[in-house]
């Protein structure tokens, strides 16, 4: 059975540039438990069917959205290529980067774009139907002491899906709208990572 989709203004119009996320404030308590003073964006095992370079952008809006917050330093280096999930427990490969970048917090983890399952708008009087492009995002997050190249936490984050029309179905502009959506979750997984603060 066909399920008929009323689209909102906010689907249809994109806030988002297909080039940079809009900044997000973050709550207010995510904020305050952020205790790292120095975090790496190191870069991400990216799987996706989209002409993208799902990492390279993950990384880029992350360390803007980190930046906005104005309480750390984001570290700047060209995001790490992971093929293997392996490579999370390979601490002295993570310690040895941890040592060239004076011991941040490392984040890294998995992110997989895909496209979401076929909906149905209904437009006008006379019953015409069109179908909406989607995508679909999944992401788990991974944080390393850089001290000790040791895994602190792995979390997986909520799956989020997101539709548009025409022009506002780009890859990349839900890709962004993707991640914008969802960055309270990911602050939420830094700010539950445990070692001390560090100047």
């Amino acid at each position: 059975m066909i399920r008929l989709v009323v689209v909102s203004a906010c689907l249809l119009v994109g806030s988002c540039s297909p080039h940079r996320a809009t900044t997000v404030i973050p709550s207010t308590a995510a904020q305050l438990s952020l205790a790292h003073s120095r975090i790496l964006v190191a870069g991400f095992i990216a799987r996706g069917r989209d002409e993208i370079d799902i990492n390279q952008e993950a990384v880029q809006i992350l360390r803007d959205q980190l930046r906005s917050t104005g309480t750390i330093t984001v570290i700047d280096t060209p995001p790490l290529v992971i093929d293997d999930e392996h490579q999370f427990d390979n601490r002295m490969f993570w310690q040895t980067l941890g040592e060239e970048h004076r011991q941040p917090l490392i984040v890294t983890g998995t992110i997989t774009l895909l496209l979401a399952p076929p909906e149905i708008v209904q437009r006008g009087p006379r019953t015409a139907y069109y179908p909406l492009q989607g995508r679909v995002l999944d992401a788990t997050v991974v944080m390393i002491d850089g001290r000790t190249g040791q895994v602190l936490s792995k979390e997986k984050l909520p799956t989020r899906m997101r539709y548009a029309l025409g022009r506002f179905s780009s890859g990349l502009r839900l890709f962004h709208q993707l991640m914008t959506l969802g960055m309270k979750d990911w602050f939420d997984a830094i700010a539950g990572s445990s070692p001390p603060r560090v100047s």
